[in-house]
């Protein structure tokens, strides 16, 4: 979950408190509104009125909380890409200044030998499992496991340890 400052917190409590303001006022106003339209004669009538009303309100009360919720009106695909992903395979090459490295994925199957080599980002974040303790053990030809995340379009490895 977003961590949130003390100043965006206050923000975001005023904007609820007025936020619930509107809603109850404008629903004194939508109801009052709403009664004299449908003018209710009977009880089917009134049960029209109470269904109407409810789900104005509903709607209404609703945009709010997915912009309010972080993760509410999140997709699947965007739910999938957040999470963690897994890779086991040989590196093929490395780029030390920029911390990347590709990796062959191994498996067997009709179409491993064509799959694509995956680029892998490294940061001061990623944890090594022995006998590999940082970046610079890393080298061409090592069988490794890495357990990485999507981030800005790319895959950023979370843990990386020797297979």
């Amino acid at each position: 979950m977003m961590a949130m400052s003390p100043r965006v917190r206050v923000i975001v409590l005023v904007a609820l408190l007025i936020g619930v303001a509107v809603l109850v006022f404008g629903g004194f106003k939508l109801w009052g509104a709403l009664a004299a339209y449908i003018a209710p004669e009977n009880a089917t009538d009134r049960k029209d009125l109470v269904q109407t009303f409810g789900l104005i309100v509903a709607g209404v009360v609703m945009v709010p909380v997915m912009v309010a919720v972080p993760g509410a009106a999140a997709s699947p695909k965007a739910v999938r890409a957040s999470s963690l992903h897994e890779f086991k395979g040989r590196i093929v090459s490395i780029n030390r200044d920029r911390h990347t490295f590709r990796m062959r994925r191994g498996g067997t199957g009709t179409y491993a030998e064509n799959r694509p080599a995956v680029k892998i980002k490294a940061t001061r974040k990623t944890r090594y499992e022995r006998p590999l303790h940082n970046f610079r053990d890393l080298h061409k030809g090592l069988r490794i496991h890495v357990k990485a995340k999507r981030s800005n379009g790319r895959w950023v490895a979370v843990k990386i340890e020797r297979v």
